[in-house]
């Protein structure tokens, strides 16, 4: 082996988003046999530095979950480079249960920021055209057409009521971060 993929259940949305990113990466063969898209970490940057550092051994390699699943795809011989990183050339590696959660919500955070921020440029743009109305609605249909998101309802109605708290909030940045 030289890399494992790890399943990690995902939201949709998330996934989807996170896959209108991940545009060129190739796809990987999961146990199954399916070719799947994986999110590969590196070690160098924060991200991989987090999964990395949440890494277990398990007796056993990690299964799939209800639900959509992206991969990780984690190195092997993530040892060599650093001595604290387990070694996955003879053990398979997982991630617990509050560990999953935790890398969700750093996700869902990324994806608040750029859903409220895009949404804001959107309704500026509108002000600054002489158009008071609807800027909320489309902003949220570009970004939904931008990043891949399948359209629904109840997502739509989840998005136009996170911004209109957001906005009631008149929170900064930071404080959704922290």
């Amino acid at each position: 082996m030289s890399k494992q993929l790890i399943p990690f259940p995902f939201p949709k949305y998330l996934a989807e988003f996170l896959f209108s990113q991940m545009k060129s990466q190739p796809l990987e063969i999961a146990d199954s046999g399916d070719k799947v898209k994986a999110l590969h970490v590196n070690q160098k940057n924060s991200f991989g530095k987090l999964i990395y550092s949440r890494l277990k051994e398990s007796n056993r390699p990690a299964f799939e979950k209800d639900g959509y699943t992206l991969y990780i795809s984690v190195s092997d011989h993530a040892r060599r480079r650093n001595k604290t990183a387990l070694d996955g050339r003879s053990r398979f590696l997982s991630l617990d249960e509050d560990e999953i959660e935790e890398i969700i919500a750093v996700f869902k955070d990324w994806f608040s920021t750029n859903l409220y921020h895009f949404i804001l440029a959107a309704e500026v743009t509108h002000k600054m055209n002489g158009k008071n109305k609807g800027a909320i609605h489309f902003a949220i249909n570009k970004f939904m057409e931008l990043y891949n998101i399948s359209d629904s309802k109840t997502k739509f109605a989840t998005f136009v009521k996170f911004y209109q708290r957001e906005t009631e909030a008149k929170r900064q940045q930071l404080q959704r971060m922290t």
